[in-house]
């Protein structure tokens, strides 16, 4: 790619609690740094609303959009209405487009893409409503997310459940606190894989692997990326869990089927 020009679209983090507009604050200001020091020509544009206005003295000829909104508006994840905006003003973008980021919002509709796709994944199920028996289940330890969320929302230790009493409470409180019906899955316990993919069909391209270890927590229950994990600094989920790029244990034919299984959720989704 040519040397364009760089423009990041962010939202504002004014009311954020302190701890969530710290870390996203970090996070900006690492991808200024990253960016610069590439020389990369670099103007950060923070979006609340009519982003096409905001993208007007902009040329789609001159600049290629970073995209980091989270949503639109006041529209709570509402980052999936980014996108047309961008495709219709012909800008170069970066991360997914509309349908993906509405699938990753909808944990069950991505469930039976990747199904029909023959993925491998979780044994899972569905619950929408506290009425739903839960009897049926069988698999334990099974971990009980928000179907409708993301960032981690609503996944804590209490998470992951090792009878049918214990479900149907952490179903209850998925369905009544967080309002969003309940995804249940066999828990896997061990090493999570994140793998980076750039491009799109035929082109996409994998970037280097990275890994979570959980080995410092010595109850499974704990072995999971919750969303302390993700945005309470100082917490034990936040601090211990070890991240490796690349991973210390990773070759050969697991390597293989990662790639593998990872380029086809990606292509599916």
């Amino acid at each position: 790619m040519s040397k364009k020009n760089i423009l990041v679209i962010y939202n504002s983090t004014k009311g954020f609690p302190e701890y969530e507009k710290s870390i996203s604050d970090q996070s900006l200001e690492l991808l200024r740094r990253e960016i610069s020091s590439e020389g990369f020509t670099l103007a950060l544009l923070e979006v609340f609303d009519d982003l096409e206005s905001l993208l007007a003295p902009y040329s789609p000829k001159d600049w290629v959009v970073v995209n980091w909104c989270e949503q639109l508006g006041d529209i709570s994840n509402s980052y999936h209405l980014i996108p047309p905006v961008l495709e219709k003003l012909s800008f170069v973008y970066t991360g997914a487009g509309t349908h993906c980021l509405i699938n990753t919002q909808n944990k069950a509709s991505a469930r039976d893409m990747l199904l029909s796709a023959n993925a491998s994944i979780p044994e899972s199920r569905v619950f929408s409503s506290i009425n739903d028996d839960p009897e049926g289940w069988n698999i334990f330890p099974c971990i009980v997310k928000p179907s409708m969320e993301h960032c981690s929302v609503g996944i804590t230790k209490d998470s992951v459940v090792d009878d049918s009493e214990q479900l149907a409470g952490r179903i209850k409180y998925v369905i009544d606190e967080i309002r969003s019906p309940a995804l249940v899955e066999q828990f896997i316990d061990g090493v999570e894989y994140n793998v980076p993919i750039v491009g799109n069909g035929k082109e996409a391209e994998i970037y280097p692997i990275s890994s979570l270890e959980y080995s410092y927590f010595t109850d499974y229950h704990q072995r999971l990326c919750t969303y302390d994990a993700k945005w309470t600094p100082g917490t034990d989920e936040f601090t211990k869990i070890d991240i490796y790029c690349p991973p210390r244990a990773l070759y050969g034919s697991l390597e293989k089927r990662i790639r593998e299984q990872a380029l086809l959720a990606y292509n599916v989704c």
